[in-house]
């Protein structure tokens, strides 16, 4: 017992030191995708109760291949908290390292790390790497460990702080130019019932674009909401879409 325990621990500490002591000099990866619109890394955290595709939040990180990175994290100054989208842009070198540590990760082949023990509503996180041409996706279910786990949440980790030397310009917040309006239809309104001062709600989603997605952090949506368009009622979950995003969410992009 006593020397698998080493043998485990003397393993993480090697791949460790390949991403945290220039292992980007000595081990050698594809070059990185040059397609500047392809998404090229994104971690995707998936709660564990059953919830739809669309009602999903927004992937908390996604890289693409002209270096821009959307990250999203919970503001907890904020009373209530309140998700902050940040937009920022990596240098070429920054982002040719960052997916070599995704390749280096073990993130090019397709996996599922999964706990020796079942974690209860633990959820998971999906990471998506672009390698060969093709997107593979890795699943890490919630309490699953190991070596190649432990790289891949360090990258996590170093992509939500990425220092102001590996940016080419100041970090802003991401404006969309299409937000995804979740819709359900509610048959008996209980409480405030307020009209949808925008284009028509459909079901089971709206795709608000140009003056719509705009206005539509003008419009107060506090929970609880029921909405009425036409003749219906709705309770509505917005969710603002990413760059390679062009439907609605659980829906196929053309």
């Amino acid at each position: 017992m006593r020397r698998a325990v080493m043998s485990g621990a003397i393993a993480i500490f090697l791949l460790t030191g390949l991403l945290g002591l220039g292992h980007h000099h000595l081990w050698w990866t594809p070059d990185a995708p040059r397609d500047p619109d392809a998404l090229v890394l994104r971690f995707h955290f998936v709660p564990g109760m059953a919830r739809s595709p669309a009602h999903l939040p927004a992937p908390q990180i996604s890289l693409y291949g002209d270096g821009r990175l959307i990250t999203t994290k919970t503001d907890l100054s904020q009373r209530p908290p309140r998700g902050v989208t940040r937009d920022q842009y990596l240098t070429r070198a920054a982002y040719e390292r960052f997916h070599r540590d995704a390749r280096v990760a073990g993130l090019a082949t397709a996996r599922e790390h999964d706990p020796d023990e079942q974690v209860l509503d633990g959820g998971s996180t999906v990471v998506t790497l672009l390698a060969g041409g093709r997107h593979r996706t890795t699943k890490i279910s919630a309490g699953a460990g190991g070596p190649r786990v432990h790289l891949i949440d360090r990258l996590a980790d170093r992509l939500r702080a990425v220092p102001r030397e590996d940016l080419t310009r100041p970090t802003a917040t991401y404006r969309p130019e299409r937000i995804a309006a979740v819709t359900t239809r509610v048959s008996h309104p209980d409480g405030q019932v307020r009209p949808w001062p925008l284009s028509p709600l459909k079901e089971p989603c709206t795709l608000l674009t140009g003056q719509d997605a705009q206005r539509i952090a003008e419009v107060s949506t506090p929970p609880y909401t029921t909405w009425q368009s036409g003749p219906h009622h709705y309770s509505i979950f917005i969710r603002p879409l990413l760059p390679d995003e062009k439907t609605c969410p659980g829906r196929a992009s053309p």
